[in-house]
Parts: C-alpha cells; sequence; structure tokens
C-alpha cells in the first residue's frame, strides 16, 4: 500500500532573498522614507589602481535587492547541519518507509539526511514490502529538493529585526538627552542600563558575523585550515553535486564549511543563545566598555555591506566599529563593562569614520546622490 507523499515545504510566507545585513538595518538610510537608498559600488566603479580615473556616480536602489542571498538561511535536506526540529520537517513523512543503502537500513532521520546525496540508490519500500512506484519516488525527491526549513530567516526576524528601528532610534534619543545633562560614564543614576549596552554590543556582533565578510576571528581559524590542506578546502564542489544545490554561492568546500558552521552559530544563538557566537558576545561583553558616538544630520555617518569592522588608528590603536544609524556611530574598547562614553564628533572625526567605513565595505550606503564619495576613497596628497 503506498503513502500519500505531502507536498513539500516551500514556506511561502518567509522570504526567499535573505539578507546578509539586515533591511530594518539599511532602511535607516532612506531617502524616502522606505527602502530605497543611495549606494556606491566600489566594486564596479572605483579604480583602485587609478583611483583619479574610477566613476564616482552614485545610484538609486532599494534594499530588498542588496546585501541578500536567495535561500542562505535555509537548511536544506543533505545539509551538514541539521537541527532535529528540521530533521523531523524535512524528512519526517518518510517514516512509513522501509528505506536502506547498499543493504545497510537508513533506519532513523539523521541517517537519511547524511546519506541523501546518494539518493539514486536508496532502496525504498512500502508499508506492505513493496517497492515504491518510480512516479512516488520522483515524488520523495521532488519533496525532499525542494523543501526548507526557515527556522533561522524567521527567528532573525522575530528575536531581532522586528523592533531594530524603534529601539535604536529610542536609545539614540535617550544618548542624546543624557549628554545634555554631562551623567555620562557610568550606569549609576543613568537613563542607559546594563541591558542597553548588552543589546548593542549583541547587535554589533550580530551584523558582523551575518555579513558577507563574516567574523575575523572566524575566518582567520578557516584560512589557517585552508593552508593546511588547501588541495581539500580550496578544491571546487564538484558539478554532480551541485545539479540541484541550495547554497549555490558556496563554491568551494571552504565555502561549503564556513556556510555550515554560520548556520550551525545561528541556530544555536537563536533556539537555545548558546554556541560560539553567543560566547563571543559574552566574552565582548565582558572585557570592552563602550563609546557612543553622536553626530548631526548635516554630518552624516555613511554605512556598507560591513557594517561592523575593526579600525586601526592613527596611532596603531584598534577600534571595534558599529554604525548604527546616520547619526549614531558605536565604539568599543578595553574598559569595565559598566563603564560607558558619549561624544559628539566633530565633522573631521565623522570624516574620519566615514573613510575607514569607505575602506573596509565594498557597498557603500551614503546618504545622497550628491555625496562626496571621492573625498573618502582618493589618497591624500
Amino acid at each position: 500500500m503506498a503513502v500519500q507523499i505531502p507536498d513539500p515545504q516551500l514556506h511561502p510566507e518567509v522570504a526567499v532573498n535573505q539578507h546578509l545585513v539586515p533591511q530594518c538595518y539599511m532602511r535607516e538610510w532612506s531617502y524616502n522614507g522606505r527602502n530605497s537608498v543611495w549606494i556606491y559600488d566600489k566594486a564596479t566603479h572605483f579604480n583602485s589602481e587609478h583611483p583619479e580615473q574610477s566613476d564616482w556616480s552614485i545610484t538609486s536602489t532599494k534594499t530588498d535587492k542588496i546585501n541578500s542571498l536567495d535561500y542562505f538561511h535555509d537548511t536544506k535536506a543533505g545539509d551538514f547541519y541539521m537541527p532535529e526540529e528540521g530533521l523531523k520537517e524535512l524528512f519526517g513523512f518518510l517514516t512509513p518507509y522501509t528505506i536502506s543503502l547498499n543493504g545497510v537500513p537508513l533506519d532513523t532521520l539523521e541517517k537519511l539526511n547524511k546519506n541523501y546525496g546518494n539518493f539514486a540508490n536508496w532502496e525504498i519500500c512500502n508499508p506492505d514490502g513493496s517497492e515504491v512506484s518510480p512516479a512516488d519516488r520522483q515524488k520523495i525527491q521532488t519533496h525532499l529538493d525542494e523543501s526548507r526549513y526557515t527556522y533561522i530567516e524567521t527567528q532573525w526576524s522575530r528575536q531581532y529585526e522586528n523592533y531594530w528601528r524603534k529601539d535604536i532610534a529610542t536609545l539614540e534619543l535617550r544618548l542624546r538627552t543624557l549628554k545634555a545633562q554631562q551623567q555620562t560614564g557610568t550606569l549609576r543614576n543613568s537613563v542607559i542600563t546594563a541591558d542597553d549596552l548588552k543589546t548593542i554590543i549583541e547587535c554589533m556582533i550580530i551584523f558582523e558575523w551575518r555579513c558577507r565578510d563574516g567574523y575575523w576571528a572566524f575566518n582567520d581559524v578557516l584560512d589557517t585550515l585552508a593552508s593546511i590542506v588547501p588541495e581539500i578546502m580550496n578544491a571546487s564542489i564538484p558539478p554532480v553535486e551541485t545539479a540541484n544545490q541550495l547554497h549555490a554561492e558556496d563554491v568551494t568546500f571552504k565555502d561549503q564549511i564556513r556556510h555550515q558552521l554560520l548556520l550551525k552559530n545561528y541556530d544555536e544563538l537563536l533556539r537555545n543563545n548558546s554556541g560560539l557566537l553567543k560566547k563571543t558576545i559574552d566574552k565582548t561583553v565582558d572585557t570592552l566598555s563602550v563609546c557612543f558616538c553622536l553626530t548631526d544630520d548635516v554630518h552624516p555617518f555613511i554605512t556598507s555591506d560591513k557594517p561592523t569592522y575593526v579600525y586601526t588608528r592613527h596611532d596603531a590603536q584598534k577600534e571595534y566599529v558599529f554604525v548604527a544609524r546616520p547619526t549614531l556611530l558605536v565604539l568599543l574598547g578595553r574598559g569595565a563593562k559598566t563603564d560607558f562614553f558619549i561624544r559628539n564628533l566633530t565633522p573631521d572625526e565623522v570624516d574620519v569614520y566615514n573613510k575607514a567605513t569607505a575602506a573596509q565595505g565594498n557597498l557603500l550606503i551614503v546618504p545622497s546622490n550628491a555625496f562626496p564619495i571621492s573625498k573618502l576613497l582618493m589618497p591624500q596628497s
């Protein structure tokens, strides 16, 4: 007796185009109050060898078109990292069947996922012992190929993105009120709480991990591993494995490993508040103090596809920088976790950080189409 095969889990309510830099963040730079921003694309416009020959034109685009990749946060049948809930959603419909591979039973959902790349050799039998028909076999494969487990993308929105614009605007308002009262430097008798400091650091770290370049220490480990076994890590994924590949941006095994480790850490943070990403946040909260830097609408900060980065100052000191809003930038430095500072930056100081942001990023988001982008990228004479 054949089993009723369900339709694929497509989740049309969840975005396919998934943002590495959240749209809610980029919309702070919108010039029309919605989702249109001005961008300068260094990859196509900037000539690093001959900067004077660069194209300095700034173009308009919508936030849903940039800093995103299709299905990036989704988990797919056959992925190395697969949470238990994902296994049940993607493979649970197969429990009535008896499935084996080369005579070895695939009798758990974990084994089905681990061996999905060899689906062509699965032996699948109905509950009555009969072999599944070719039509049903094709339906099973279609279900597994097209289904996606969307927990991470959904939870990014629910836990971090839905209230970002309101929360960051409220924080900046309280900072400006506190700065005007000259009561900065300690949590005592302050409208800024320990939770406020923890939250801004948490978002800062998450935004760094999520962007295309990602967390520098995480990348260093992978780069070191690639230098030890380059023939493995830098090898291209074989075409036979990419025919139905969901994560099309993963070109090498290094890309694939990095992507899967990111999904693992995202899932652990969002589901259990655990994992390496969580440990990184906690260590940063415990060892670094916050400096909030304010500017005005006349001299705004720019941002990029890398909103968090490490900046080496002219005195060789390093700063951890997060461009939070066009009028708010966050710095982390060594100090007590209960200390914080608020500074009003001069226009020249804003230019310094804008130059650093322009140097770090590739896709720059600027306040207007008349913004003098060449001043940030041309070498100083």
